[in-house]
């Protein structure tokens, strides 16, 4: 029997004139050839006035906060990585373009980011991280931000999963 690549997934409804570059099965078949189970999986629609256009995001969950504790105790046992990945639906105008940077390298380098992560030391697996590659000129730009755990929840950002 083979192993879902995310314990849970979802596909956001569309707006008219938008498309998702990738579709499910062909995202599951990249996580599948890296090892990558992912706690959560998003066919996501951004914010239409978001500039620049997000392709992906992927966001680990940092272990002091109750949520990365949860998800932590998961990767403990080999069941998925801590992590959400979500990958943004474009307008039409840009969907070539996007997929041509997912192909290039961009979701290659999210799933390396994921795996890499379960091998970084206590101090950066504290903190929760975003790793995002978004549309600019054509091309996929990528980046990595951390946040800082605060409130009464250690670890909720004011951040919805989004």
């Amino acid at each position: 029997m083979e192993l879902e690549p995310s314990r849970g997934h979802w596909k956001d409804p569309l707006r008219p004139g938008w498309s998702h570059p990738l579709g499910r099965d062909r995202i599951w078949e990249s996580l599948r050839e890296r090892g990558v189970r992912v706690d959560g999986l998003a066919l996501a629609m951004p914010s239409p006035e978001e500039r620049p256009l997000r392709l992906i995001r992927a966001r680990r969950y940092g272990d002091l906060s109750l949520e990365g504790k949860r998800r932590r105790e998961d990767e403990d046992r080999g069941a998925f990585d801590p992590v959400t990945l979500r990958i943004f639906a474009l307008p039409h105008d840009r969907l070539a373009s996007g997929r041509a940077a997912l192909a290039s390298g961009a979701l290659d380098a999210a799933l390396q980011w994921i795996v890499e992560a379960r091998a970084r030391g206590n101090a950066w697996q504290a903190t929760e991280r975003l790793w995002t590659a978004h549309l600019v000129d054509g091309a996929g730009v990528v980046g990595e931000d951390q946040r800082q755990a605060r409130g009464a929840y250690l670890g909720f950002t004011g951040l919805e999963d989004r």
